[in-house]
């Protein structure tokens, strides 16, 4: 069935499907229909192409609408209060699903895509899409290409593709997983889980108590505020703990290691690495230390001092307490100054 491009066409549709090629400015459909748009219509027996930008808004009232999109222009995709089920193109796509448990799949092309209010799932394409959950807890799908992708407020599960993505937890305690590609990953707000993918990810916890693994790459990963527990790579990161009392398990690789503030304790790989501990506040419990892999950075090495804790060698700077260095003795550091402190 065709709209003519001089006026509007009612149908009422109580049962069934109904497939419309729309050349008016409106279209009417009762509730429970499902709409289908077309990429041309047909006009005194000739095909024309549909051109134009198409806005599509499925009026409030209806419970669960459902829209199925061929329209190969651009469009704006708008849902209800309900529940919908919005499904966009290989275009190029505004897609809002505003209040509801909405589930939105751009499908193609580079599309913008927007929760709203409600529990909603969303999934961009293979293009570089943007994603937005809102408010309550989401689950949001980047896909290929390189996304950006803010969960909002709520307890949301983001998920990068193989691309580099940018993914923004937000408020709310989150859970993110960069998968493949150069990946920026920022928990924001709350208790956050934050999965590096297999590159380069550049990680941010935030506020909260954090649990985040660099898993493979170069990764440079700063807590933030919080009691957060970071697990290194098997390659050559570059970790800071930031406010809090922190857990770092350097793992594998040659790294880079400042706990911050608080008191941390940190467990250091197999590489050889560099651990920062000047200027903080707090002091640090090293474990794993090994003689000729481990170097401390701490400024001034002539207002040193050391002596033997209970819970192993004690290193004091100017008084104030730094690291204690588990299963060490005060002497193995009084005796290599030179090679273990710079």
């Amino acid at each position: 069935m065709s709209l003519g491009h001089r006026g509007v066409l009612p149908v009422d549709v109580t049962d069934g499907t109904v497939d419309l090629t729309l050349l008016s400015n409106n279209l009417e459909a009762a509730d429970g229909s499902q709409v289908t748009l077309l990429p041309v219509v047909v006009e005194d027996g000739h095909v024309v192409p549909a051109g134009g930008t198409i806005t599509v808004d499925l009026t409030d009232g209806i419970d669960s609408p459902r829209l199925v999109d061929n329209q190969t222009d651009s469009e704006e995709i708008l849902g209800t209060s309900g529940n919908d089920q919005l499904n966009g193109t290989g275009d190029n796509e505004t897609i809002r699903g505003f209040a509801g448990d909405d589930q939105i799949n751009g499908n193609g092309g580079i599309d913008l895509l927007l929760g709203g209010g409600g529990n909603d799932t969303i999934a961009g394409s293979a293009q570089s899409d943007f994603l937005d959950g809102g408010a309550d807890n989401d689950l949001l799908f980047g896909n290929g290409g390189g996304d950006v992708i803010f969960g909002g407020s709520g307890n949301d599960g983001l998920y990068g593709g193989s691309a580099a993505d940018y993914l923004n937890g937000g408020e709310g305690a989150d859970t993110l997983y960069g998968n493949g590609g150069l990946d920026t990953l920022i928990g924001g707000a709350g208790d956050d889980i934050i999965y590096g993918g297999s590159q380069a990810d550049e990680i941010l916890g935030g506020d909260g108590d954090d649990l985040i693994f660099a898993n493979g790459g170069e990764d440079t990963i700063i807590g933030g505020g919080g009691n957060d527990t970071i697990y290194g790579g098997s390659q050559a990161d570059q970790i800071f703990g930031g406010d809090g009392n922190d857990l770092i398990y350097a793992n594998g690789g040659d790294d880079l290691i400042n706990g911050g503030n608080g008191i941390d304790n940190i467990w250091l790989g197999g590489g050889e690495t560099v651990v920062l501990d000047a200027t903080d506040s707090g002091y640090d419990i090293i474990n794993n230390f090994q003689l000729g892999q481990t170097t401390f950075v701490v400024g001034d090495v002539n207002t040193l001092s050391f002596a033997d804790g209970p819970n192993g060698a004690e290193i004091y700077q100017g008084g104030n307490l730094l690291a204690t260095v588990s299963w060490q003795t005060a002497s193995t550091f009084a005796n290599n100054v030179n090679d273990i402190f710079v």
